[in-house]
């Protein structure tokens, strides 16, 4: 009997020294491991930091505003006032009421007024008036007077147009014949002033105006500036200026 109680209390010692031994082992290879899980972590996040992109935040501006100042137009103002004055007298004994009323108004109206923008005005050129260059006519040549409508002569030389009512050149003491083409409604005859009531009938045939032909001859006597005109129509006459020699 007591060797076996020795025997039993012999294994629990071995036993208990076997499990003394066993916790350090244990708990050194669990620290082992709780160190490799955590440099595998480590690890791990390491790389998923080298993975992941770099990002660089580029500062924005912004957009900048610039503000222009508008203006109100300028306001004109009506003010519309309206006061009414009544006063009332009554004396003892009684008389007539007298009533005194006195409406003063004065009007005030807003009116937006705007500046009138500048246009620039254009001086219109003018156009210059061309004056026929005086013609300096020939005893032998050919003049001929063609109307132009109830306005105008047309004056040719010799069978080439000269203008519209040009200034002639005649010499004194010569004669010249005169074509007329232009119809019963515009006899052609000499005037001292342009008009057709101040005929010159020296040394003119026939007097009292042509249709086909006027012959003149001038002396010394001829005033220095005639007219050819229209006898129907003043408004168609050109000068004649005589030179003596």
């Amino acid at each position: 009997m007591k060797i076996m109680m020795i025997g039993i209390l012999a294994v629990v010692l071995l036993v208990s020294v076997f499990m003394l031994k066993g916790v350090p082992l244990l708990n050194a290879q669990s620290a082992i491991s709780r160190n490799q899980q955590q440099a595998g972590r480590d690890v791990t996040q390491h790389v998923q930091s080298l993975r992941k992109p770099t990002q660089t935040r580029v500062p924005t501006r912004k957009a900048t505003q610039t503000r222009v100042p508008t203006k109100k137009p300028s306001q004109t103002r009506v003010v519309t006032k309206t006061k009414t004055r009544t006063k009332t007298r009554t004396r003892t004994p009684p008389r007539a009421t007298q009533t005194r009323t006195r409406v003063v108004t004065k009007t005030q109206t807003r009116v937006p007024t705007t500046t009138p923008s500048m246009i620039p005005t254009t001086t219109p050129s003018v156009l210059p008036t061309l004056t026929p260059t005086p013609v300096s006519l020939d005893p032998t040549d050919t003049i001929e007077f063609v109307n132009v409508g109830s306005s105008d002569w047309r004056v040719s030389l010799n069978g080439v147009s000269v203008g519209i009512e040009p200034k002639l050149i005649v010499q004194s003491d010569e004669t010249y014949t005169f074509v007329v083409r232009a119809g019963l409604f515009h006899p052609l005859i000499l005037s001292t002033d342009g008009s057709s009531a101040n005929e010159y009938t020296d040394g003119v045939t026939p007097t009292g105006g042509s249709t086909s032909t006027l012959t003149i001859t001038l002396s010394s006597l001829t005033p220095s500036t005639l007219y050819y005109v229209c006898a129907n129509h003043p408004s168609m006459r050109g000068q004649l200026t005589v030179q003596v020699p």
